[in-house]
Protein backbone atom coordinates (compact mmCIF):
# COMPACT_ATOMS: atom_id res chain seq x y z
CA UNK A 1 0.00 0.00 0.00
CA UNK A 2 1.32 3.40 -0.91
CA UNK A 3 -0.16 6.35 0.88
CA UNK A 4 0.27 9.88 -0.38
CA UNK A 5 -1.03 12.71 1.69
CA UNK A 6 0.15 15.97 3.13
CA UNK A 7 -1.60 16.45 6.48
CA UNK A 8 -4.42 18.92 6.86
CA UNK A 9 -3.19 21.61 9.21
CA UNK A 10 -5.73 24.39 9.40
CA UNK A 11 -4.51 26.95 11.88
CA UNK A 12 -3.49 29.69 9.48
CA UNK A 13 -2.61 33.20 10.65
CA UNK A 14 -3.09 35.82 7.98
CA UNK A 15 -0.71 38.58 9.06
CA UNK A 16 1.20 37.95 7.04
CA UNK A 17 -11.00 10.81 12.85
CA UNK A 18 -8.90 8.71 11.38
CA UNK A 19 -9.91 8.17 7.72
CA UNK A 20 -12.11 5.25 6.80
CA UNK A 21 -10.37 2.26 5.33
CA UNK A 22 -12.81 2.35 2.45
CA UNK A 23 -14.19 5.50 0.76
CA UNK A 24 -17.65 6.23 2.02
CA UNK A 25 -20.68 7.50 0.14
CA UNK A 26 -20.82 11.31 -0.18
CA UNK A 27 -21.70 13.08 3.05
CA UNK A 28 -24.94 15.01 2.73
CA UNK A 29 -26.46 17.55 5.08
CA UNK A 30 -30.13 16.92 5.80
CA UNK A 31 -32.04 20.18 5.54
CA UNK A 32 -34.25 18.98 8.39
CA UNK A 33 -31.35 18.96 10.86
CA UNK A 34 -31.95 21.42 13.68
CA UNK A 35 -29.92 24.62 13.77
CA UNK A 36 -26.56 24.10 15.50
CA UNK A 37 -26.81 24.80 19.21
CA UNK A 38 -24.62 27.36 20.92
CA UNK A 39 -22.73 24.50 22.55
CA UNK A 40 -21.72 23.23 19.10
CA UNK A 41 -20.33 26.65 18.24
CA UNK A 42 -18.40 26.70 21.50
CA UNK A 43 -16.93 23.28 20.75
CA UNK A 44 -15.79 24.36 17.28
CA UNK A 45 -14.49 27.77 18.33
CA UNK A 46 -12.69 26.57 21.46
CA UNK A 47 -11.08 23.56 19.79
CA UNK A 48 -7.35 23.12 19.49
CA UNK A 49 -6.06 23.58 15.92
CA UNK A 50 -4.99 19.93 15.82
CA UNK A 51 -8.63 18.84 16.12
CA UNK A 52 -9.05 19.36 12.38
CA UNK A 53 -5.96 17.39 11.46
CA UNK A 54 -6.10 13.79 10.32
CA UNK A 55 -4.47 11.13 12.44
CA UNK A 56 -2.97 8.12 10.66
CA UNK A 57 -1.26 4.97 11.82
CA UNK A 58 2.24 4.43 10.40
CA UNK A 59 2.20 3.05 6.87
CA UNK A 60 2.71 -0.67 6.36
CA UNK A 61 5.28 -2.02 3.89
CA UNK A 62 4.22 -0.73 0.49
CA UNK A 63 2.57 -3.54 -1.44
CA UNK A 64 2.31 -1.28 -4.48
CA UNK A 65 6.08 -0.99 -4.84
CA UNK A 66 6.54 -4.75 -4.56
CA UNK A 67 4.76 -5.01 -7.90
CA UNK A 68 7.05 -2.53 -9.69
CA UNK A 69 8.19 -3.97 -13.01
CA UNK A 70 5.12 -6.13 -13.54
CA UNK A 71 2.68 -5.66 -16.41
CA UNK A 72 -0.56 -4.12 -15.14
CA UNK A 73 -3.56 -6.42 -15.46
CA UNK A 74 -6.25 -3.89 -14.51
CA UNK A 75 -6.72 -0.44 -12.98
CA UNK A 76 -9.59 0.61 -10.71
CA UNK A 77 -10.37 3.94 -9.08
CA UNK A 78 -12.56 4.08 -5.97
CA UNK A 79 -13.83 7.44 -4.76
CA UNK A 80 -16.92 9.21 -3.53
CA UNK A 81 -19.49 10.00 -6.20
CA UNK A 82 -18.85 13.73 -6.39
CA UNK A 83 -15.17 13.23 -7.30
CA UNK A 84 -15.22 9.82 -8.98
CA UNK A 85 -15.39 11.02 -12.59
CA UNK A 86 -12.58 13.53 -12.08
CA UNK A 87 -10.48 10.99 -10.19
CA UNK A 88 -10.82 8.48 -13.02
CA UNK A 89 -9.80 11.17 -15.49
CA UNK A 90 -6.69 11.96 -13.45
CA UNK A 91 -5.36 8.39 -13.54
CA UNK A 92 -3.30 7.67 -16.66
CA UNK A 93 -2.07 4.20 -15.72
CA UNK A 94 -3.80 1.51 -17.79
CA UNK A 95 -3.84 -2.23 -18.32
CA UNK A 96 -0.80 -3.39 -20.28
CA UNK A 97 1.54 -0.72 -18.89
CA UNK A 98 4.72 -1.77 -17.14
CA UNK A 99 4.25 -0.62 -13.55
CA UNK A 100 6.89 1.92 -12.55
CA UNK A 101 7.48 4.20 -9.58
CA UNK A 102 7.24 7.23 -11.87
CA UNK A 103 3.82 6.23 -13.25
CA UNK A 104 2.41 5.62 -9.78
CA UNK A 105 3.70 8.88 -8.35
CA UNK A 106 2.50 10.89 -11.36
CA UNK A 107 -1.05 9.56 -10.94
CA UNK A 108 -1.00 10.23 -7.19
CA UNK A 109 0.12 13.82 -7.84
CA UNK A 110 -2.67 14.33 -10.38
CA UNK A 111 -5.21 13.02 -7.89
CA UNK A 112 -3.94 15.43 -5.22
CA UNK A 113 -4.17 18.27 -7.74
CA UNK A 114 -7.95 17.82 -7.84
CA UNK A 115 -7.95 19.95 -4.68
CA UNK A 116 -10.71 18.34 -2.63
CA UNK A 117 -8.81 15.12 -1.93
CA UNK A 118 -7.59 14.32 1.57
CA UNK A 119 -5.91 10.97 1.03
CA UNK A 120 -4.79 8.73 -1.84
CA UNK A 121 -3.93 5.08 -1.30
CA UNK A 122 -2.55 2.79 -4.02
CA UNK A 123 -2.89 -0.96 -3.64
CA UNK A 124 -1.83 -3.86 -5.85
CA UNK A 125 -2.93 -7.47 -5.77
CA UNK A 126 -1.90 -10.58 -7.64
CA UNK A 127 0.55 -11.21 -10.42
CA UNK A 128 0.30 -9.67 -12.91
CA UNK A 129 -0.75 -6.81 -10.62
CA UNK A 130 -4.25 -5.38 -10.43
CA UNK A 131 -3.88 -1.75 -9.28
CA UNK A 132 -6.48 0.09 -7.19
CA UNK A 133 -6.41 3.82 -6.40
CA UNK A 134 -8.52 4.62 -3.32
CA UNK A 135 -9.35 8.31 -3.03
CA UNK A 136 -10.68 9.84 0.18
CA UNK A 137 -12.40 13.19 -0.30
CA UNK A 138 -11.91 16.12 2.05
CA UNK A 139 -14.61 16.37 4.74
CA UNK A 140 -17.82 18.34 4.24
CA UNK A 141 -18.59 21.44 6.33
CA UNK A 142 -21.73 20.83 8.40
CA UNK A 143 -21.74 24.17 10.22
CA UNK A 144 -19.65 27.31 9.87
CA UNK A 145 -19.31 29.73 12.80
CA UNK A 146 -17.43 32.97 13.28
CA UNK A 147 -15.97 35.04 16.08
CA UNK A 148 -14.45 38.48 16.26
CA UNK A 149 -14.68 41.89 14.68
CA UNK A 150 -15.03 41.75 10.92
CA UNK A 151 -16.47 38.24 10.57
CA UNK A 152 -19.28 37.76 8.06
CA UNK A 153 -20.84 34.93 6.10
CA UNK A 154 -19.12 36.40 3.04
CA UNK A 155 -15.76 35.83 4.75
CA UNK A 156 -16.65 32.18 5.37
CA UNK A 157 -17.70 31.76 1.74
CA UNK A 158 -14.48 33.38 0.51
CA UNK A 159 -12.52 30.85 2.57
CA UNK A 160 -14.45 27.92 1.10
CA UNK A 161 -16.08 27.24 4.46
CA UNK A 162 -19.74 27.53 3.55
CA UNK A 163 -22.16 24.81 4.65
CA UNK A 164 -21.82 21.73 2.39
CA UNK A 165 -18.45 22.92 1.03
CA UNK A 166 -15.55 20.50 1.12
CA UNK A 167 -12.80 21.57 3.50
CA UNK A 168 -10.00 22.16 0.99
CA UNK A 169 -6.65 23.18 2.41
CA UNK A 170 -5.43 24.85 -0.79
CA UNK A 171 -8.58 26.91 -1.24
CA UNK A 172 -8.49 27.89 2.43
CA UNK A 173 -4.91 29.16 2.20
CA UNK A 174 -5.71 31.15 -0.95
CA UNK A 175 -8.84 32.58 0.63
CA UNK A 176 -6.97 33.68 3.76
CA UNK A 177 -4.40 35.46 1.61
CA UNK A 178 -7.15 37.33 -0.28
CA UNK A 179 -8.82 38.38 2.97
CA UNK A 180 -5.47 39.58 4.32
CA UNK A 181 -4.75 41.60 1.17
CA UNK A 182 -8.19 43.22 1.25
CA UNK A 183 -7.91 44.25 4.88
CA UNK A 184 -4.37 45.52 4.43
CA UNK A 185 -5.61 47.66 1.55
CA UNK A 186 -8.29 49.07 3.88
CA UNK A 187 -5.68 49.99 6.48
CA UNK A 188 -6.01 47.03 8.87
CA UNK A 189 -2.30 46.29 9.05
CA UNK A 190 -2.54 43.99 12.08
CA UNK A 191 -5.47 41.87 10.88
CA UNK A 192 -5.37 38.16 11.75
CA UNK A 193 -7.53 35.22 10.70
CA UNK A 194 -7.40 31.63 11.93
CA UNK A 195 -9.57 28.54 11.59
CA UNK A 196 -10.38 25.89 14.19
CA UNK A 197 -13.02 23.19 14.37
CA UNK A 198 -13.84 19.58 15.06
CA UNK A 199 -14.26 16.48 12.94
CA UNK A 200 -17.59 14.67 13.13
CA UNK A 201 -18.78 11.24 11.98
CA UNK A 202 -19.54 10.66 8.30
CA UNK A 203 -16.72 12.85 6.98
CA UNK A 204 -18.17 16.12 8.29
CA UNK A 205 -16.66 19.02 10.20
CA UNK A 206 -17.83 22.03 12.19
CA UNK A 207 -15.51 24.99 11.63
CA UNK A 208 -15.00 28.35 13.31
CA UNK A 209 -13.35 31.38 11.70
CA UNK A 210 -11.61 33.67 14.21
CA UNK A 211 -11.24 37.23 12.97
CA UNK A 212 -9.42 40.18 14.52
CA UNK A 213 -9.01 43.15 12.22
CA UNK A 214 -7.29 45.30 14.80
CA UNK A 215 -6.98 49.10 14.49
CA UNK A 216 -7.33 50.82 11.14
CA UNK A 217 -4.25 52.79 10.11
CA UNK A 218 -5.22 55.91 8.14
CA UNK A 219 -3.30 58.94 6.94
CA UNK A 220 -3.53 61.84 9.35
CA UNK A 221 -1.40 64.98 9.26
CA UNK A 222 1.59 64.72 6.93
CA UNK A 223 4.67 66.48 8.31
CA UNK A 224 7.87 66.71 6.27
CA UNK A 225 11.16 67.52 8.00
CA UNK A 226 14.83 67.24 7.15
CA UNK A 227 16.85 68.34 4.13
CA UNK A 228 15.39 71.50 2.63
CA UNK A 229 17.14 71.05 -0.74
CA UNK A 230 13.97 69.53 -2.20
CA UNK A 231 10.92 71.80 -1.96
CA UNK A 232 8.30 70.56 0.49
CA UNK A 233 5.55 70.72 -2.13
CA UNK A 234 7.52 68.40 -4.41
CA UNK A 235 7.78 65.87 -1.63
CA UNK A 236 4.09 66.20 -0.82
CA UNK A 237 3.28 65.46 -4.46
CA UNK A 238 5.01 62.08 -4.10
CA UNK A 239 2.60 61.04 -1.34
CA UNK A 240 -0.49 59.72 -3.13
CA UNK A 241 -2.54 58.84 -0.03
CA UNK A 242 -4.92 61.56 1.08
CA UNK A 243 -6.01 62.49 4.57
CA UNK A 244 -8.26 59.78 6.00
CA UNK A 245 -7.13 57.13 3.49
CA UNK A 246 -5.13 53.98 4.28
CA UNK A 247 -1.41 53.93 3.55
CA UNK A 248 -0.29 51.66 0.72
CA UNK A 249 2.54 49.15 1.00
CA UNK A 250 4.66 51.31 -1.31
CA UNK A 251 4.27 54.37 0.90
CA UNK A 252 5.10 52.41 4.04
CA UNK A 253 8.31 51.20 2.41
Amino acid sequence: MMRGWAGLALLVVACGGTPGKEPRSPARVDSSIRAPAKSEKAVACDAEPEALERVDAPDAVSEAFRAIGGVVESVQVEAEEDVLARARGAVRLKAGDVLTDALLRADVERLWALGDVEDVVVETAGAPPAVTFRVLSAPVVRASFGEGDGFSTEIAAALGLGVDDRLRQGALSEGLEKVRERWFAEGYRQATVSVTGVRLPDSRVDVCVHVDRGPQLLVGTVTITGNQAVPTEELRALITAKHGEPLSDAELE
